[in-house]
């Protein structure tokens, strides 16, 4: 039964899409209260006084609780050792321990008998600052007039560099040098579920049950463990349907602390559903990034050394602090043959939320910088924007390339497998299809390749297990928002069983089902669970073996597995298939299971091309995108139905980060657009019908052959849209060097004025 490579439709969307999907917001127990957080409204203050006497009084509120009465849990938050652990986090405490340093940050919390008293509670909250001087700005931040931290003496947290050659030096030797500065905004991920979570404890047992609305139940639970010195056993997280996640829900956040130790000390479960205006102010944000980086290039546009210098704006805490930044600089040679290059980045604290790992983590940033410089080097030259590509790529017979960068594994990034100049003539030619109207607008095309990081990131364990019903159930510690695991997961064990895909259940993220996960991000699930599933078939099945050889009172070596069936050697009419089995092993018997851990020790690179054409109104600058191609490895693809749907729905949100986003804050670090009203988002009206061109390159790296492929959309779209942009408006001279690219900031341009 060939389940992988099948287009099923996932097995999920009947459930979700009838209203029977069961998110954190519809758990509804018994007793329950729930929460709402009374957040600081500066950015920089120390807190002088709380007056909760007129909130206490209000009918249906239970309690109020600010960081005094908490106890030895307000401590900085626990994440663990992130992949990048050259400088430990510097966490939150649940809540605010006597300074606030960002717009949001949680100062006391209201428990209430529901949502809408507990914030009409939250707003008549009295809370007295002293209000203190505050930088949001990055390049500000980095002159250190302003400290975040006065005892660190800097904002400058940390200084990554990643080289090979001679970087700068080797710039001197080139015939055409560009530099630019280029910035890329501050967004926010917005999840179409915000962040939630309920939690519950049993006095009799001592367990505290958890469930969260996260990508990775078991950091949860180990960060709740430290947070509330609680013995990790005694706590089970569950994640049940989550709405969205792009890595801002990886991670502890004081909202899950909090709700967990007011469980504990009430007696009582406890829900916090955050709102959209809590996903502005109080969840991970991600990007913010400003690079001056220059290319060098011979005179027939041959890259000679890239030398990047580049500012990370991580905010007031770093839960995972080096992820984004150093691989922005792994990244930045991207699949081009580039003997110099130097890359510097200062990671620098500021009084803004906490900037971290979203979708793409450090990648469509690195592919901005690098596929701008080859636009304006191929200008500089005199060649077109493809051919200086042409010139540049990694070429099959190059492999294994590796280009001297240390990777996330810690290992040499290398080029084992694709074919990158091969991906960039499928985009070419793909867009040179189709005419356009003769209708006055400036029309531009923006074709740029790129390479996509996945997996290289520890383990996944997967646990197999024979039901009565002679269901396999399968547990593994990832953590599905939307990418269809269940079915993905299934079609992969279905597909090794041999047996039809409604034979096998899967369970995710329950923390008592398997001892250790790592959960769902860096584009590694399917490669490290995949793999997990696949290795724990064979003694799934040598155990179900031994129990069909004593139910045939036959030896387990004579007991043969074929086409889904035991069956016994020398002996026709002798078969049992699985179900046949769990229902006639005795009852009192223990269930048949097995277990295997992937550890996927080396990073798989995917890789491809983007090619977009748009269409720009030369009086209002308004822009529409035409045609849009995607040429996407993706490896083996469990299901191509899923695999497309991650490819277009990453574009879709890089095409947000290029086109419509950007948070803004003012000197004082006050955001100013928190609402969709000017937040704008890409809407399905305004994304064109993608077309998807497959070349499929196996990864050598791991057994199965998988690589991700959730974040490589994201990672092109930017500049594949700029680039397009700047080809359009070549008669007016623009020169795009900063997202997002709006209608007011060409106009800026266009007219002598200073860029939004």
């Amino acid at each position: 039964m060939d389940q992988i490579g099948r287009s099923v439709r996932r097995e999920e969307d009947r459930r979700l899409t009838t209203g029977r999907g069961r998110y954190v917001s519809d758990i509804v127990e018994g007793n329950m209260v729930q929460l709402a957080f009374v957040r600081s409204s500066r950015a920089h203050a120390r807190i002088t006084g709380l007056d909760f006497t007129k909130a206490q009084s209000m009918p249906g509120v239970v309690g109020i609780f600010g960081p005094k009465d908490m106890g030895e849990a307000i401590k900085p938050l626990s994440f663990g050792p992130p992949p990048e652990s050259a400088m430990e986090p510097t966490m939150p405490c649940p809540l605010a321990d006597g300074v606030v340093r960002h717009v949001g940050e949680p100062v006391a919390v209201v428990v209430a008998d529901n949502r809408y008293i507990a914030e009409a509670a939250a707003d008549a909250c009295e809370v007295e600052y002293e209000t203190l001087p505050a930088v949001a700005d990055v390049q500000e931040a980095r002159k250190n007039q302003v400290l975040v931290y006065p005892e660190r003496g800097t904002n400058v947290a940390a200084v990554v560099t990643r080289k090979t050659g001679d970087g700068e030096a080797a710039l001197k030797r080139a015939a055409h040098i560009v530099q630019e500065t280029f910035t890329i905004p501050r967004v926010v991920g917005h999840p179409m579920e915000p962040r939630a979570v309920v939690a519950s404890f049993d006095p009799v047992t001592g367990r505290l049950t958890v469930e969260a609305a996260t990508q990775g139940a078991h950091t949860v639970k180990m960060g709740l463990a430290a947070v509330l010195d609680l013995a990790p056993e005694k706590i089970r997280v569950v994640v049940p349907d989550v709405g969205g996640g792009f890595g801002v829900k990886n991670r502890i956040y004081s909202e899950d602390a909090v709700a967990a130790w007011l469980a504990i000390r009430l007696g009582r479960p406890v829900k916090w559903a955050g709102d959209r205006l809590e996903e502005f102010l109080a969840t991970n944000q991600g990007r913010d990034q400003v690079h001056t980086a220059s290319l060098g290039v011979d005179e027939e546009g041959r890259i000679v050394a890239l030398a990047d210098h580049f500012l990370q704006n991580v905010g007031a805490y770093t839960p995972e602090p080096l992820i984004v930044p150093a691989q922005t600089a792994t990244c930045l040679p991207g699949p081009y043959r580039l003997p110099n290059f130097e890359a510097t980045v200062e990671v620098v604290f500021t009084h803004t939320p906490a900037c971290a790992p979203y979708r793409g983590a450090g990648q469509p940033e690195a592919t901005f910088v690098m596929e701008r410089l080859l636009d304006r080097a191929a200008d500089a030259v005199g060649i077109g924007r493809d051919e200086i590509r042409r010139r540049n790529l990694v070429r099959p017979e190059d492999m294994p390339y590796e280009n001297g960068i240390i990777g996330r594994d810690r290992q040499p990034v290398t080029f084992r497998e694709g074919d990158f100049p091969g991906t960039l003539e499928t985009v070419v030619e793909a867009l040179r299809v189709g005419t356009s109207p003769d209708d006055g607008k400036l029309r531009g095309t923006g074709i740029i390749d790129f390479m996509e990081v996945s997996g290289g990131v520890l383990f996944e364990i997967c646990r197999l297990e024979l039901g009565r019903d002679g269901v396999v159930s399968l547990f593994t510690g990832t953590s599905s928002q939307g990418q269809g695991h269940r079915t993905s997961w299934a079609q992969i064990a279905a597909d090794r069983l041999q047996v039809p895909m409604d034979q096998v259940r899967v369970v995710e993220a329950d923390t008592d089902t398997v001892p250790m996960g790592l959960g769902t991000f860096a584009s590694r699930s399917t490669i490290t669970a995949g793999n997990a599933i696949v290795q724990a078939v064979a003694p799934f099945l040598d155990k179900c073996r031994e129990e069909v050889a004593a139910l045939w009172e036959a030896s387990p070596e004579d007991v043969l597995w074929e086409d889904g069936f035991f069956r016994l050697a020398g002996v026709a009419d002798r078969a049992m298939d699985l179900r046949t089995l769990a229902v006639s092993r005795p009852l009192d018997a223990p269930l048949v299971e097995a277990s295997a851990q992937f550890m996927d020790a080396n990073t798989s690179f995917g890789m491809g091309c983007h090619g977009v054409r748009v269409a720009v109104d030369p009086e209002t600058f308004q822009i529409s995108i035409e045609d849009y191609v995607i040429c996407h490895d993706a490896g083996v693809r469990v299901n191509p139905l899923l695999a497309e749907g991650q490819v277009f729905g990453g574009t879709v949100q890089g095409l947000g980060t290029a086109w419509y986003e950007a948070l803004r804050f003012d000197a004082q670090g006050q955001p100013l657009n928190t609402s969709f009203m000017d937040y704008l988002v890409p809407g399905s009206a305004e994304m064109p019908d993608f077309r998807l061109v497959k070349r499929d390159f196996p990864s050598s790296s791991n057994p199965e052959g998988l690589k991700g492929l959730g974040e490589g959309g994201t990672t092109a779209a930017g500049a594949a849209f700029a680039s397009a942009v700047e080809d359009a408006l070549r008669p007016f001279g623009v020169k795009i060097t900063s997202l997002p690219v709006t209608p007011a900031s060409i106009f800026a341009q266009v007219k002598g004025g200073v860029r939004p």
